[in-house]
């Protein structure tokens, strides 16, 4: 009888050790002799796993979907990527499958604008009807634009995390060719992908379900917001949610454990005509988030301090190109540091450093604080 990965006998129609639910003899019993996975099939599979379309409005609203499925960007291009474009393009501090696979430091490059933030989530219609506000108009700090730009943020959110799934299933099948001990490791890993994004899925539900009433309703009062205005114009803009383990300080708020249910923030960069917001949303009732803001606001309340936010925490954010070719080595090495948080490594301490130098870098105290 053969033996499987674990080295425990099992029959060719057993269940695989795997948990693919297939049978051994269709899935793992000769895996080692198939043609391995090339490199750029592994590329190719993981980006086009990304590649899907739906429209991201209200269930009960799907009847009027119209129009093709657009690029919808996820920060308004003609109200904040335009801040930050030179010749049509950005820097994109987003790593490509090429460096998470090789493990190597995140560089940031040239991203058409045009192309920046967007994701395949919304229809033409209900794109322009939902964000037309947000996207008209300069961001003002108000409750209603708040929530406009988080919910936006939660829904391109929920798109990355059911990419992330179907990543996860590919990845499956990375270890064709490879002996026993690669294919337990690659299982492994790709069985972690799974279930971190399928808790993270589910958890971001949880709060569609609170988005969507007040999306229709106009009653944002399941939710808290910070709003605080600097009277420069911003380096960076950004737009993405996370789940603080740490509060800037380095200080323990919370585990992200997948048995364990953990808070969300939305947080972004968003210039007006005088400077630029930096905002958190947050749902009501967690308490862990307010004290990671207050945290914030008490000891990183600059532009330099929101810029550490961004990059250690939203891989959606884009930069002016000249400002990236004006840095300092030491500054570009922080920046990348920051970046590579929770992607390389979880050194909080250091990130609080970094964070105190880019602070004194890019002084100011908010001249405007939005609360409610």
């Amino acid at each position: 009888m053969p033996r499987d990965a674990n080295g425990h006998k099992r029959g060719r129609n057993d269940p695989c050790w795997c948990g693919s639910g297939r049978k051994f003899k269709n899935c793992h019993l000769s895996r080692s002799t198939e043609e391995p996975t090339a490199r750029h099939e592994a590329l190719n599979g993981a980006l086009s796993s990304f590649k899907f379309e739906e429209c991201s409005c209200p269930a009960d609203w799907r009847h009027e979907c119209s129009g093709n499925i657009v690029r919808a960007h996820s920060l308004s291009r003609r109200n904040a990527l335009a801040t930050v474009t030179e010749a049509g393009h950005v820097f994109s501090l987003t790593p490509d499958m090429k460096q998470l696979f090789n493990h190597d430091r995140i560089e940031f490059k040239n991203k058409s604008a045009k192309a920046a933030s967007t994701f395949t989530g919304f229809c033409g219609y209900h794109d322009n009807r939902i964000f037309l506000k947000l996207d008209n108009n300069e961001f003002d700090g108000g409750v209603e634009m708040t929530f406009l730009s988080a919910c936006r943020t939660l829904c391109r959110e929920l798109f990355v995390k059911r990419g992330q799934l179907r990543s996860a299933e590919f990845g499956r099948g990375m270890d064709r060719g490879r002996g026993v001990n690669a294919q337990i490791q690659i299982q492994q890993i790709a069985s972690d992908l799974f279930d971190g994004a399928n808790v993270a899925l589910d958890e971001l539900e949880e709060l569609r379900r609170l988005f969507e009433p007040a999306l229709k309703g106009g009653d944002y009062s399941e939710f808290a917001f910070a709003n605080y205005h600097f009277n420069v114009q911003p380096h960076l803009v950004s737009a993405g949610g996370f789940n603080p383990s740490h509060d800037t300080s380095a200080a323990f708020l919370q585990s992200l454990d997948l048995a364990t249910r953990t808070e969300n923030v939305f947080f972004s960069i968003l210039p007006d005509g005088d400077g630029f917001w930096a905002s958190f949303m947050w749902r009501r009732s967690h308490t862990l988030v307010r004290r990671f803001v207050d945290d914030v606001e008490e000891n990183f309340c600059s532009p330099g301090g929101a810029y550490g936010v961004a990059l250690s925490h939203i891989e959606n954010t884009f930069m002016r190109p000249s400002f990236w070719e004006s840095l300092p080595e030491a500054t570009k090495a922080d920046f990348s540091f920051l970046h590579s948080m929770d992607i390389w490594h979880q050194d909080y301490r250091g990130a609080k450093n970094v964070v105190a130098r880019l602070s004194l870098q890019y002084p100011g105290e908010a001249d405007r604080i939005l609360k409610q």
